[in-house]
This record gives C-alpha cells, sequence and structure tokens, in this order.
C-alpha cells in the first residue's frame, strides 16, 4: 500500500489542476457573457448585415479564445497525465518488490 503523504500530494495535484480549469472556464465565460452588438431593431438591409458581421466577428472572436482555452486545458490535463503515469509506474515498482519481499519471508 502507499504511504498516505504520496496519496494526499497527488489529491492535492489533481485538485490545483481542477482549480485551474475552473478559473479558465470562468474567463472564457465572464469574456464572453454579452455580445458588443445586441440585436436590435434595423430599418435597412445594410444595417441588418452590418449588425449580422458584427456578431459573427464577435462569435469568431469567442471561438478563438474558447480553442486557446481549451488548448491550455488540454496541456495541462497532458502534464499530468503523465505525472499520473509516473506516479503509477512507482506504485507498480513498489508493489513488486513488496510482493517479492513477501514471498521470500515465506
Amino acid at each position: 500500500m502507499t504511504s498516505p503523504s504520496i496519496d494526499s500530494r497527488a489529491v492535492v495535484a489533481w485538485m490545483e489542476v481542477l482549480d485551474r480549469i475552473e478559473h479558465q472556464l470562468g474567463e472564457s465565460l465572464v469574456a464572453d457573457g454579452e455580445p458588443s452588438t445586441p440585436p436590435g431593431p434595423a430599418t435597412n438591409p445594410d444595417a441588418l448585415l452590418q449588425q449580422s458581421d458584427a456578431r459573427l466577428a464577435d462569435l469568431q472572436a469567442s471561438l478563438e479564445r474558447a480553442e486557446g482555452n481549451a488548448a491550455t486545458i488540454d496541456a495541462l490535463l497532458k502534464e499530468e497525465a503523465e505525472h499520473l503515469r509516473s506516479y503509477l509506474d512507482s506504485v507498480g515498482k513498489v508493489a513488486r518488490k513488496l510482493a517479492d519481499w513477501a514471498s521470500r519471508a515465506v
């Protein structure tokens, strides 16, 4: 069995990752709250086209921010997955040593 300090460090590390993800998502939601050009009654086709273009530009900018945030989160998750793999490899080595030791003790 692993020591409590190793388990608690892993839990703390995951909590930090989740906090960073939550923070990034919160920033993204705040940034994308309301469109800069609210829909309103337009009197002519040119004004409608301009409103549509402005909204499309806002949506594109939001999409680009979301893609950037997703890439950041993906990188954090990949890093944490590698830490977890390393941790599990270490646990496996310790388990094999313990099993070897236990089989010699009999």
